[in-house]
């Protein structure tokens, strides 16, 4: 409730004042606000000015409010659009005075009354459509300075500019685009800044002292069009008709006044500066088309002679009825200065000049009653004497209530000492006042943060009379700070490179997998850089001729570039998605954001692909790939000439397109094994062909597997081994052929042999029978080599017979190695047995005891320089498994699975000391799988090799058609 001495302040019809802070943001504000803009205080205060104001009047009010901090106690005038309920402009009219407070704390007095329509300042005004907004101003430095402010906030925003001037006024103006950081000869802005001379546009258009109004259309309307090309919005500054006047050719200038209107509607849309100095104005009689006012084709405000201080200009016609000049030409009773209103507030509180007090009572009342931030005043001893609303309201306590409390105890217990330690050092004239952020307890027991500052008062004398305290609420600010410290914590963890960049693209912020990808050592290192240091040279010529012009165009930009590291200069191909943040309420850009991805493993992924693809598609071998339903899914060219279907008629069929009915289970087992996760390598069998004629092939399959390790299909190598297979089935029937044939002559060799050994014996001749003797092992041996070569034969004809029964396999291990041992002196064969109850399995015992025998043979045979070999025989669900061990050099793991080949002999440097055919192990594997049993090799190089065999048990002997399967 307003004392009669206090009336309230600035609440006529049409006038609204309010108080800012230092940030621009309104602490209080009159009633007038709801009859003039359909809005109550409440709903304004705390909310920045920008709020109100029309977007396009924001960026030249951040100017004065920067101009108006430089010079506190100073007033200047202002023109603005403020925006109702309901969005809707109004024009308003008054100034903003800057106050400093005691405290160092800043605060603005804006006062703005509806406009009258008499403008006199030296405003850029953008006039609604199909207004042609047009500015005149006083040559030189007031044009060229408010001109580069409107061409520059043009540049800034992406519009395309037009100049049609002088030389030296060309130059002026490019000097001065240059200070605000625009080269308008740089690449990224030639074709978006036009420059001609003005002169020389006239000289082309004027015949015979007469304007030529179609080739002035034509020349300025191309230029129009022109810089439009690229949909930029067009901004243009013109001189024609200033010149024309200055010649004194009015009739012309107001020629190209018509035409500029005229291509308003014509041409894509522009805001255009006409110049119009005292000197123009002096030829002419202002009865051009700028000079009507009151025509509904143009407004305009004409420079009255005023001198417009530079930190004053405006600097964006775009956004254009805001002007400001000196307090000097205002007339009425100025607001006082800071020093003055609280030096009349020091002597109003100690009742000395109660007159000062009551001349400034609106002041006091403004800056006490309505402001935001709260204030109050505390004795020598803390007590608090007296606060504002303001602070109730940031304490939760009415000022009854919090009368004559200790100011401390509002200090939060963690935050007091610090406070109470400033205190005392204030007091005792350590300091003459101090700023703290601390927080607050409210009269509810919460907490809030305040920023407060605090001044001691003097008297005339010097002596302390008591202390000014101002608070300031900052919990949402705290509560940004601490949300931004946790986004920055967040983003600091994140594995991609996330950099913030200003509005000059220095970079203030990379986070750490950043810095490491591109090899910055600390966040100090990477704040001295800028956005284009992080590029090779070659690159930046990329990012500043097309990556930049897109990014201010739209807003954003995302493509693949390449970042260099900053230590060993390495590139780095990364996937870059840059964008600007904007100020929330004026959409104004603030700074660059981009988050980058390295694709370096992408990329060679993708290459390895590329190559793998390459070796595919050139292979000779089939290579096909599947899915685990057997669906084909890639089919290469080796595949179609082998199969004779092309890889449109495979692909998407099932496998069993090539397979033969009789093998069609074959494919199941495969599967299972893939799914399994097994390999395999080298399996032969038949296929079938497109025109049904049928093929041996030998088919490798490994399994497919996806990025989480799941196995999704099997990829499989075709070979074509018809060729080999009719050989090996030639040397088959020829090695059958040869050891039938040879059986019979060795078989009469041996008879011959031992008749002539009995006879020796009678005779009693011992050199002749040792030498037969010799050729009886001889003999032996080749007859044994015989009958292998002959059970090779059998087995691949399927003839090889078996004479199965129970059979105690210890017994048959015991009498083999008595055998082995007796026709060797140098290794010692050891059995070991982990079964004591005889181990009894069904099977053929001379089968059986030829696997023993070539297993013994081997070992003795590959570990010359050993003198042991081991037998262990033990038991293990429900099969016997046997294993002979040796002491040699041992096998390469890779030849593991190839060692039970056919005639396959590994190759090494002791090759040629142990010859053969290669069909021992062969032999032994056939005879084992007929007993369904199983052969592998356990070996290390250098440590020796173990060969183990197992077999089922059996307690009695299976029906016939249990033992023929």
């Amino acid at each position: 409730m307003h004392n009669q001495r206090f009336p309230a302040y600035g609440e006529g019809e049409r006038e609204i004042t309010a108080l800012l802070d230092k940030e621009g943001v309104i602490t209080s504000i009159s009633l007038s606000t709801i009859p003039l803009l359909g809005k109550s205080p409440a709903e304004i205060a705390g909310s920045s000015l920008l709020a109100l104001i029309h977007p396009d009047d924001r960026a030249i009010l951040q100017r004065v409010l920067i101009s108006i901090q430089q010079a506190q106690g100073k007033r200047l005038n202002l023109a603005c659009r403020l925006l109702d309920r309901h969005r809707v402009p109004h024009q308003f009219e008054g100034n903003i005075t800057s106050l400093l407070l005691p405290t160092g704390s800043e605060a603005f007095v804006v006062v703005l009354r509806v406009s009258s329509g008499q403008a006199q300042d030296p405003v850029w005004h953008k006039a609604l459509v199909p207004e042609l907004p047009v500015s005149l101003c006083e040559m030189d430095t007031v044009l060229q300075d408010s001109v580069s402010g409107f061409l520059g906030a043009g540049l800034h925003k992406g519009d395309s500019c037009i100049v049609l001037a002088t030389k030296p006024h060309r130059e002026g103006l490019e000097a001065r685009l240059r200070s605000m950081g625009l080269d308008v000869t740089a690449p990224d802005l030639q074709d978006r800044y036009i420059a001609r001379d003005a002169i020389d546009i006239l000289a082309k258009c004027m015949v015979d002292g007469s304007l030529d109004s179609q080739r002035f259309r034509e020349e300025v309307a191309g230029l129009i069009w022109q810089a439009a090309d690229d949909q930029y919005s067009v901004r243009i500054f013109d001189e024609t008709a200033d010149l024309l006047r200055i010649e004194g050719k009015r009739a012309a200038a107001t020629h190209v006044e018509e035409i500029w209107k005229d291509l308003h509607h014509v041409t894509p849309p522009f805001l255009l500066v006409g110049s119009c100095t005292l000197q123009g104005q002096a030829q002419g009689d202002e009865s051009g088309l700028f000079m009507k006012t009151g025509q509904p084709q143009a407004r305009v405000l004409h420079d009255t002679g005023s001198r417009v201080q530079p930190s004053e200009r405006v600097s964006d016609a775009g956004a254009s009825i805001l002007g400001v000049r000196s307090a000097q030409q205002e007339s009425g009773r100025p607001l006082p200065t800071s020093e003055e209103l609280f030096a009349r507030l020091v002597e109003a509180a100690r009742g000395e000049v109660q007159e000062a007090f009551n001349a400034n009572e609106g002041y006091f009342r403004m800056a006490f009653t309505l402001a935001q931030m709260g204030i109050a005043f505390v004795d020598l001893a803390g007590h608090i004497l007296q606060v504002n609303p303001a602070y109730c309201s940031i304490t939760g306590y009415t000022a009854q209530e919090i009368s004559h409390m200790q100011a401390a105890a509002l200090v939060y217990e963690a935050d007091r000492p610090r406070y109470e330690r400033q205190i005392q050092d204030l007091c005792a004239d350590r300091c003459s006042n101090f700023i703290l952020e601390q927080r607050y307890l409210t009269k509810d027991r919460g907490l809030v943060w305040v920023e407060e500052s605090v001044v001691q008062v003097r008297d005339k004398q010097d002596k302390p009379l008591y202390l000014v305290a101002q608070i300031k609420d900052i919990t949402a600010r705290k509560q940004a700070e601490e949300d931004r410290e946790r986004v920055f914590a967040l983003l600091e963890k994140c594995t991609d490179f996330i950099g913030v960049a200003d509005a000059n693209q220095q970079v203030f912020f990379v986070n750490q997998a950043g810095r490491d990808l591109v090899g910055l050592c600390s966040e100090e290192e990477a704040s001295r850089t800028s956005m284009l240091d992080y590029f090779p040279p070659h690159e930046q010529r990329r990012v500043m001729k097309d990556i930049f012009p897109a990014l201010y165009k739209d807003g954003s930009w995302s493509g693949e570039v390449t970042f260099r590291h900053f230590q060993t200069g390495a590139s780095i191909p990364v996937l870059w998605n840059v964008f600007f943040l904007k100020e929330k309420e004026s959409g104004v850009m603030q700074n660059f954001a981009c988050i980058a991805r390295d694709i370096s493993e992408t990329k060679r992924i993708e290459e390895e692909r590329f190559r793998l693809a390459a070796i595919v598609v050139s292979s000779d071998d089939a290579i096909i790939s599947k899915r685990l339903d057997g669906t084909i899914t890639s089919w290469n060219n080796a595949a179609e000439r082998l199969f004779g279907y092309s890889a449109d008629e495979a692909i998407g069929k099932h496998i069993t397109l090539i397979i033969p009915d009789e093998l069609l289970r074959e494919e199941i087992e495969i599967i299972n094994k893939i799914k399994q996760g097994k390999r395999i390598q080298h399996y032969e069998t038949v296929r079938q062909r497109k025109d049904g004629s049928r093929i041996y092939v030998s088919l490798s399959f490994s399994p497919v597997k996806d990025r989480q390790g799941n196995i999704i299909g099997a990829a499989k190598i075709a070979r074509d081994v018809s060729e080999r297979r009719e050989l090996e089935q030639r040397k088959d029937n020829f090695i059958s052929m040869a050891s039938h044939e040879l059986k019979t002559p060795v078989t009469s060799l041996k008879g011959f042999i031992q008749i002539l050994q009995r006879q020796m014996r009678q005779q009693e001749d011992p050199r002749t029978l040792l030498f037969l003797n010799r050729m009886d092992v001889q003999v032996k041996k080749l007859t044994a080599l015989i009958n292998d070569l002959l059970d090779v034969s059998k087995m691949q004809q399927g003839t090889l017979s078996f004479r199965k029964a129970i059979l105690n396999l210890k017994e048959l291990v015991y009498e083999t190695v008595e055998n082995v041992q007796a026709a060797t002196s140098s290794h010692r064969l050891c059995v070991y047995e982990e079964v004591e109850t005889p181990v009894q399995v069904y099977g053929d015992w001379d089968r059986l005891g030829q696997v023993l025998i070539n297993l013994l043979n081997n070992a003795i045979k590959y570990s010359p320089d050993a003198d042991v070999v081991q037998v262990r025989i033990r038991t293990h669900e429900e099969r016997v498994e046997v294993a002979v061990q040796d002491f040699g050099p041992g096998i390469e793991e890779k030849y593991h699975e190839r060692i039970f080949e056919r005639f396959y002999q590994v190759t090494g440097p002791k090759e040629s000391t142990y010859p053969g055919l290669g069909i021992g192990l062969y032999i032994v594997r056939a005879i084992l799988e007929q007993h369904n049993g199983q052969i592998w090799l356990e070996s290390q190089v250098g440590k020796g090799s173990t060969f183990y065999f197992s077999l089922p048990l059996a307690e009695e002997a299976p029906d016939r058609s249990t033992a023929d399967a």
